[in-house]
Formats: structure tokens, C-alpha cells, sequence
């Protein structure tokens, strides 16, 4: 299966939680760089270098919950900048207040 990041719905979510970008088939009719692929990691290491979206968790203010996911980058880390609610879309981060 694959499809763009932006079409991934709170089911394909529940069924794979993590997604891996198919950029080694950005040419294939159909696909570009928003295109992603189930990724089962069956106990190995992401490739160095890849780029995924993990299944996530948001509390926001007032305690509502919202489904979602964030980007992963293998060298990186959680890119804390494109927290994604699904179907809602882009999560802006407020920092914390100074305490």
C-alpha cells in the first residue's frame, strides 16, 4: 500500500503505526516525495537516513486528546516542528509557560 502522508487516515494509523517515505520510488507513475509505505520494523534498526511518520498521542490545552503522528528522521530524532493531527493537520507547539 501506498499513499500520500496527508491522506493517512486514523485507521491506517491503528493498523501500522509507523510509515516509512517511499523515496527510493519517487519516480514510479503515481508517487512522489509525500508518498509513504507501511514500515514494519520486525526488531531492526531504521535505515540510516530514512524518513518515517509514527503514530502519536496529542494532549492539548483544556486536556482534549486528538490522534496523529509525528515525522521521524533516523539521524535526527522527532522533528518536533510538524506534529500532525489527524484529520485536523498541522499541530503549531506552544512553549511552555515561564515558570
Amino acid at each position: 500500500m501506498r499513499k500520500p502522508v496527508y491522506e493517512l487516515t486514523l485507521a491506517d494509523l491503528e493498523a501500522q503505526p509507523v510509515w516509512e517515505f517511499a523515496l527510493d520510488e519517487e519516480g514510479v507513475p503515481g508517487q512522489d516525495e509525500a508518498t509513504v509505505r507501511p514500515y514494519a520494523t520486525n526488531g531492526q534498526p531504521v535505515p540510516e537516513g530514512g524518513m518515517f511518520v509514527v503514530r502519536a498521542a496529542f494532549t492539548l490545552a483544556g486536556s482534549a486528546r486528538r490522534a496523529g503522528y509525528l515525522y521521524i528522521r533516523a539521524l535526527h530524532g522527532i522533528d518536533y516542528r510538524l506534529p500532525t493531527s489527524v484529520p485536523t493537520g498541522h499541530v503549531t507547539p506552544v512553549p511552555p509557560s515561564p515558570q
